[in-house]
């Protein structure tokens, strides 16, 4: 009786430790899906621009939730900062669910900028804004910037960026649209490479 009694207490601890393995499993394999927020580490808090550093044009292109509209979206952004302390920031964009691979404007702002080499900090004053209307594609115009449910004529940005890596660095930013595809309680952080501004 005993050992029947052994026998059956051993089976469920190892059938409780095969099950503990499995969720341990499970759990790390939920850690290590990729989201779209970088970790902190993956910025260089050391590295603060100086202003001709910034006066490039920076690209980028992400997916993420449009918590409005309800839909997967990708985006593409460009902003050129010029060194006359112009500025233009095109959004570009096409739903997922669409099926298209041509990206359309969705925004087209501009305006002037400062930078504050100190904090990293830069401050965008709207002359105008576009948005694109969904229904007919057509735009509409706006002396500030336009968000959903208000608009601004001034709006800052921090200006983080990695380590160096094959030589250059990337800007680490985030959209206010949109959240993370995987997270969607998260704010979407994404990067954008630099080229030449024309």
């Amino acid at each position: 009786m005993k050992l029947k009694h052994c026998i059956f207490v051993l089976m469920a601890m190892l059938s409780s430790a095969m099950f503990l393995s499995c969720t341990d499993s499970e759990d790390n394999n939920k850690e290590d899906e990729p989201i779209e927020v970088l970790a902190p580490d993956e910025v260089d808090e050391s590295f603060v621009p100086n202003e001709a550093f910034m006066q490039k044009a920076w690209a980028g292109e992400y997916a993420g939730w449009d918590d409005v509209q309800k839909k997967n979206t990708k985006i593409k952004r460009i902003l050129t900062l010029n060194a006359d302390r112009s500025y233009t920031n095109v959004i570009q964009g096409v739903l997922v669910e669409s099926g298209k691979d041509d990206y359309v404007d969705f925004e087209r702002e501009k305006g002037y900028y400062t930078y504050n080499a100190r904090t990293g900090v830069i401050t965008y004053s709207v002359t105008s804004d576009s948005i694109i209307q969904y229904k007919d594609q057509s735009f509409i115009g706006y002396g500030m910037k336009k968000y959903y449910d208000h608009q601004s004529g001034t709006y800052t940005e921090e200006a983080k960026f990695t380590p160096i890596t094959n030589g250059g660095r990337k800007w680490v930013t985030k959209d206010t649209y949109l959240q993370s595809l995987t997270a969607k309680e998260l704010d979407l952080a994404f990067s954008m490479d630099a080229y030449s501004a024309k």
